[in-house]
């Protein structure tokens, strides 16, 4: 589907962020795509396909991964980490009387508009995880 999803970090700190599918049939959501931008920078995603996402971001500096024995890799911030839930957007095409409407997003993110960096029982925390896991299989889209 010829559409993006532009990202602007804004921030001061580097940012990865998972655009995750919502998974109304089986329930389970599934991550799409993930990808890293570096501070005061860009990223455009292009041809996500049809469907309601949302994203997570993590914040923070000096991102570390290990491989471990699952073909997988855990990756995190390890300074100054910061943990945020984006609000869902639609990108399921609208069909009109005269042709059909694509969906396309431009959004910023800014680890300062955070107030504090979540302690470990945190939602946020929880929800993104502590550590990030790429499967072998994805790309981890770098700029």
């Amino acid at each position: 589907m010829d559409n993006f999803l532009k990202i602007n970090n804004d921030s001061n700190q580097d940012a990865v962020i998972k655009l995750v599918k919502l998974g109304y049939l089986s329930r389970i959501d599934v991550t799409s795509r993930v990808v890293y931008i570096e501070k005061k920078s860009t990223f455009k995603m292009k041809n996500i396909p049809s469907g309601k996402y949302y994203f997570k971001i993590a914040y923070g500096t000096e991102w570390k991964e290990k491989p471990n024995v699952n073909k997988c890799c855990s990756c995190r911030f390890f300074l100054n980490p910061k943990y945020e839930k984006g609000k869902i957007l639609d990108f399921i095409p609208i069909k009109k009387q005269y042709g059909t409407d694509i969906p396309s997003y431009s959004v910023t993110i800014d680890s300062s508009l955070l107030k504090q960096t979540p302690p470990k029982n945190d939602l946020y925390y929880h929800d993104f995880g502590e550590e990030i896991f790429v499967d072998s299989s994805e790309k981890l889209n770098t700029k």
